[in-house]
């Protein structure tokens, strides 16, 4: 983005507003340190069984196998364009940058749950998880640390 006051760009991993009298950062350290894979990955799995059940579906369960190459393969998008792995896997792939998040207080505000809901729309948004009726998926979040 550019204005005549100031540019948004990426220096070296981190989000930077230049202005005319010098640079500063957008902190997301407040983010950073709140967000929680293992949270996420909770609220996205009870939500997926609360959506299966209500079209009559069953509660899934992890695969083991998929989940190990799911978490090597989602290691290896980040800071780099999303791209679906080359195996034979519904893959519903996002990134949620801490900046899209730094106006947001984690102790008013569940960071955690805010970011899986935002994946888990995504992922019913797709008709090829609609369909989907295995009973074994994997959730893998992958958090990138700027510091």
């Amino acid at each position: 983005m550019y204005s005549d006051v100031w540019v948004m760009k990426n220096d070296g991993g981190f989000n930077m507003v230049a202005a005319k009298n010098g640079i500063f950062q957008i902190k997301v350290d407040h983010i950073e340190n709140a967000v929680d894979v293992e949270k996420i990955k909770k609220y996205l799995s009870s939500s997926y069984d609360q959506f299966r059940s209500d079209y009559g579906l069953g509660p899934v369960t992890e695969d083991v196998k998929m989940s190990k190459d799911a978490n090597t393969y989602s290691s290896t998008l980040v800071g780099k364009p999303l791209v679906h792995s080359k195996g034979n896997y519904s893959e519903c792939l996002g990134n949620i940058r801490y900046m899209s998040l730094s106006h947001l207080d984690p102790n008013k505000v569940d960071i955690n749950k805010v970011i899986a809901d935002c994946y888990f729309d995504a992922f019913v948004g797709c008709p090829a998880h609609i369909v989907d009726r295995q009973h074994k998926v994997d959730i893998s979040v992958t958090k990138q640390s700027y510091t």
